[in-house]
């Protein structure tokens, strides 16, 4: 039976991602740690998402097909109707592994944290397995530091307290710049610890329609071809620098160059490649000292 008051809300916000979606719902419905409820919210899906979703049968599902509304409001939305003492963050795209809620809330429980992140691995996608970059420090200073600019917590692989999250103002709609995601932690971090884990807990999956990558082709895709190759030259580049980040550097650049392919104002693949260049001048010469 579901309970009325979880230990943990997973949130899964959905936007038209449909070939990802169930991988995803089960990833949360496998958890080894099962005193949770599972809220789906479809933020106005063209595609058949929400005819998967109504097909989903496990009690701990709560579904809330919606207008599209944006990802801030539908955020705000499942974090009212949260019953949760915790809240945990599952992106449509991703898949999380067995144990994510498990290592995520021990450490919290541990720490006396208010926000736990945890480390990804990057999958593109296809789910063909890119690189695990660790991308997320372990020193607290650092994280805060970090906190508004890049790689500070994983959303996407995150936990927190959610009637912290309320009291502090939850999900805004954004006009600053900053993502919905780093302006929550910002404020929640202000009231307690923010730390993360080194344990792996996600397979975060690259993909060309992406909110990250909607955001990143904002300038590019001013400049014909226009916004599908921007897409396609964003996706490419992120692929290319989560090799880079894995030392795989031939398929690096071969990534970086089908990005320029698709696009050729794409500032990062131009970027992505001299570094590439300058990381085999940089072998050559280690090798002949």
């Amino acid at each position: 039976m579901r309970s009325s008051s979880p230990l943990i809300s997973i949130h899964l916000i959905n936007y038209n991602c449909q070939p990802f979606l169930k991988q995803a719902v089960e990833s949360a419905l496998q958890q080894s740690l099962t005193d949770f409820e599972l809220i789906i919210a479809d933020d106005g899906s063209q595609d058949e998402s929400q005819n998967l979703i109504k097909s989903f049968r496990d009690p701990r599902i709560r579904t809330f097909l919606n207008a599209h509304w944006g990802l801030e409001k539908s955020r705000q939305w499942v974090l009212n109707h949260s019953r949760g003492k915790w809240t945990a963050i599952f992106d449509a795209d991703d898949i999380s592994k067995a144990n994510r809620l498990e290592i995520l809330l021990k450490l919290a429980l541990e720490t006396q944290a208010v926000i736990v992140g945890g480390q990804i691995e990057e999958i593109d996608e296809n789910g063909t397995y890119l690189s695990s970059p660790m991308l997320y420090s372990l020193d607290e200073e650092e994280i805060r530091q970090r906190l508004g600019k890049k790689y500070s917590v994983c959303h996407g692989a995150s936990i927190y307290l959610t009637d912290l999250a309320r009291a502090v103002g939850g999900y805004r709609v954004q006009t600053n710049g900053l993502g919905e995601d780093e302006d929550l932690f910002i404020r929640m971090s202000k009231k307690g610890r923010v730390v993360n884990s080194k344990k792996i807990v996600l397979q975060r999956r690259i993909r060309r329609g992406s909110v990250c990558n909607h955001f990143q082709s904002r300038v590019v895709s001013i400049f014909p071809p226009g916004q599908e190759a921007a897409l396609d030259s964003i996706y490419w580049a992120r692929v290319a620098k989560s090799y880079f980040r894995g030392k795989q550097y031939r398929l690096a650049e071969n990534a970086f160059q089908k990005s320029l392919e698709a696009h050729w104002g794409n500032p990062g693949a131009y970027w992505g490649l001299l570094m590439i260049i300058f990381n085999k001048v940089l072998n050559k010469f280690r090798k002949g000292a």
